[in-house]
């Protein structure tokens, strides 16, 4: 097993594909936006896995190298601290790993939506009466409110560590009650096909009065302004999350597995 450098990450791009694109940021990583390791198979590339600081992980390309597998486990051992996100992880992996690592592994499949842009303009029309009532103040993220947004969660700082950048080729918003900010939403990433990957967070004591779907309106009509398609991920049992995709014009189009590993 290889360890690449960051001028060679791209070339595990040979290894995405329509199965695993989807993935929530992996390439983020790949593209240098987030920081992480990837790690190849000896020879031609066939097999890489691909692992953020924050321990999001993904194994894409061949998943039956054993050798590259087993040198993956000890290396998981030795290296990965105390848990992993596994993106993906099948049912071969986790039984190797449940064999070889002392610990907890829980599975929390997810949902994989596609956006349909008529849905959300349909919406955007039925939602026009609710706009005009909304008590709270909608604003881009820039330079002057940046700070304000980057302490409301983790959010930003934690997807894009270099501020400049994401003023540059971020997408972003904050909700305002009285000057006070109560919700965010961004763009995670921006993968080479336009994807804008969103993630959103409301204060909790402002959940349910239609706080994080005007913020996703806002970013999602400046994706469509700017040729950007919006992309949709939750957890299936996150009935909140699914609930405003569907009212964002978003439809489900595969489930797929997601492995918490703990270790002990």
């Amino acid at each position: 097993m290889i360890k690449l450098d960051a001028f060679g990450y791209t070339r595990v791009r040979c290894l995405v594909n329509q199965e695993n694109q989807h993935y929530p940021l992996m390439e983020a990583v790949i593209d240098l936006q987030i920081p992480g390791h990837i790690y190849v198979n000896d020879g031609e590339i066939e097999s890489a896995f691909i692992c953020s600081l924050d321990g999001w992980a993904y194994l894409i390309g061949n998943k039956e190298n054993e050798r590259f597998n087993q040198e993956l486990i000890e290396h998981i051992k030795e290296k990965h601290g105390n848990q992993l996100i596994w993106f993906g992880a099948d049912e071969i992996i986790k039984n190797t790993i449940l064999k070889q690592i002392e610990g907890k592994i829980e599975d929390y499949p997810r949902y994989c939506f596609k956006f349909n842009e008529e849905s959300f303009n349909q919406t955007q029309i039925e939602h026009k009466g609710k706009l005009e009532v909304f008590p709270y103040t909608i604003e881009e993220i820039n330079k002057g409110n940046l700070s304000r947004a980057s302490s409301f969660s983790d959010c930003l700082p934690k997807f894009w560590k270099d501020s400049r950048k994401f003023l540059e080729e971020g997408i972003g918003y904050i909700a305002l009650d009285k000057g006070q900010v109560i919700g965010e939403v961004i763009s995670a990433s921006i993968n080479r096909q336009q994807e804008v990957e969103i993630d959103i967070h409301t204060d909790e004591q402002y959940r349910r009065q239609s706080v994080a779907e005007m913020l996703c309106r806002n970013l999602i009509k400046q994706c469509l302004d700017e040729g950007k398609t919006p992309k949709w991920d939750c957890v299936m049992t996150n009935t909140a999350s699914k609930r405003l995709a569907f009212k964002l014009g978003f439809e489900i189009v595969k489930e797929y597995p997601v492995t918490f590993i703990q270790f002990k």
